[in-house]
């Protein structure tokens, strides 16, 4: 059997069928052809996606449904261990990766065996109305920047297999909102390299997720993240600046933080 060069791997829960067939076909539309996708279905008795997905003529595709709901963490480390590739792409279930995207990020680890873990830059749109909301290139000042944020958009990435199995996995507790900014910090802590390409190769949809509860428990939850790794991490004044600002967001309504998020991106205030 052919292994593959790449393992896409994409997590699904209750998706809208839609999105999720707008973003299938993005994957198969690749430039690159020479991988396997990896869906796993964290939930049993969604019947409508088992059809979607049952029903596709997708040879490169490895379907599979956890036998209860287990969350994020647990169902993209499984589809991960499940993986065949050296390189592991990342793909959200509502998202669309250009279709040049894993092209791009084939060749450039091929070329750089310092890098372990690419992302590239993204464009936020409006699920509702197709509106672009912002264009947003990541830094490769990593240093500087993970100390405060995240340094790499996680549907973007394409990541060596071999720095799950030596750094370590997602957080597989089901209480976690956010499992990637946590893996990034510990990654980085252990001296894994971070890179993104100067390129815009996907794009996120921002649809009506940001209810107060899921947005203040992923800001609770990056606080917490933060206050564990400070001092190994070396936080500085701006960075402790940055936590006092972010727990400042609590008081915010959800609607209202992704407002000011795109405001202060677009001004490049932050």
């Amino acid at each position: 059997m052919n292994i593959p060069s790449i393992s896409v791997v994409m997590t699904v829960y209750k998706p809208d069928i839609g999105l999720l067939a707008r973003a299938f076909e993005g994957i198969t539309k690749q430039t690159f052809t020479d991988f396997e996708l990896i869906v796993v279905l964290d939930d049993p008795t969604n019947e409508e996606v088992k059809t979607f997905f049952n029903t596709q003529k997708e040879p490169r595709l490895r379907f599979y449904v956890n036998e209860q709901n287990n969350g994020q963490g647990y169902s993209v480390n499984r589809g991960i261990r499940l993986a065949q590739a050296e390189y592991i792409a990342i793909h959200h279930d509502d998202d669309v990766s250009h279709v040049t995207r894993f092209e791009k990020q084939y060749n450039f680890l091929q070329n750089n065996p310092n890098v372990d873990v690419l992302g590239t830059g993204i464009e936020y749109v409006d699920v509702f109305t197709q509106k672009s909301l912002y264009k947003r290139i990541y830094s490769n000042e990593i240093d500087k920047i993970i100390r405060k944020d995240s340094p790499v958009a996680d549907p973007s990435l394409m990541i060596r297999k071999q720095t799950f199995d030596k750094f370590g996995f997602y957080d597989e507790s089901k209480i976690v909102p956010i499992v990637d900014y946590q893996l990034y910090l510990t990654w980085y802590l252990q001296g894994v390299i971070f890179y993104n390409l100067p390129e815009i190769l996907l794009t996120y949809y921002q649809g009506n997720n940001t209810s107060n509860k899921k947005v203040h428990q992923m800001i609770r939850a990056i606080l917490k993240t933060k206050a564990k790794y400070h001092l190994k991490a070396k936080f500085g004044f701006s960075d402790y600046a940055f936590m006092f600002a972010q727990a400042m967001l609590l008081l915010l309504p959800g609607t209202w933080i992704r407002g000011l998020f795109y405001f202060l991106r677009t001004k490049k205030i932050y």
